[in-house]
């Protein structure tokens, strides 16, 4: 429940809600209720290649990923990336790519510059006013496949766009 959180003053004159006031009420659920968003986020996406956005908590990061993996019944089928990592956050995120496991939980990694077509669901765990966040999050789910890119830049309608991203193997994010 977000509702008791406050809009702060970011950079320029944009509000949003600050970060440590979201990990810090998320950080109060207790184990049934991390496991019930755990298994909405399983069900959901049924294993295909996601991204969950958490927070800016690496703490609120492992405690999804863990769950995530008891949902699915495998323990290595989330992993948290977050920049501290270094090389380590790279070497998941070329396995996530290589589809060594479905589901990535982000903290501040995967906002800019990380491009995956397969991504199929997009899970935003941090409430935000940013027009400019949220858009820049759904974009790593909306790029379409490699193979249908060329079809899509040589149709000239918007309905022929559609009935190309409708026809191959992507049809929805």
């Amino acid at each position: 429940d977000f509702s008791t959180l406050k809009l702060r003053k970011q950079d320029g004159d944009d509000k949003d809600y600050s970060e440590n006031d979201i990990a810090s009420l998320m950080s109060k659920q207790d184990e049934v209720q991390w496991r019930k968003m755990a298994e909405s986020i399983h069900a959901a996406a049924q294993g295909r290649p996601s991204i969950v956005m958490c927070p800016n908590s690496v703490e609120i990061a492992k405690i999804v990923a863990y769950h995530i993996c008891g949902a699915a019944g495998d323990k290595g089928a989330a992993q948290p990336v977050y920049g501290a990592q270094g090389d380590e956050a790279d070497d998941l995120m070329k396995a996530y790519k290589k589809g060594d496991f479905p589901y990535i939980v982000a903290v501040k990694k995967l906002e800019k510059g990380f491009d995956h077509d397969e991504v199929r669901c997009l899970f935003m765990l941090r409430k935000t006013k940013s027009r400019r966040m949220y858009e820049q999050f759904l974009g790593r789910g909306l790029r379409p496949l490699a193979g249908v890119r060329s079809a899509l830049n040589a149709e000239p309608t918007p309905q022929g766009r559609v009935e190309i991203l409708k026809a191959s193997a992507k049809p929805y994010c």
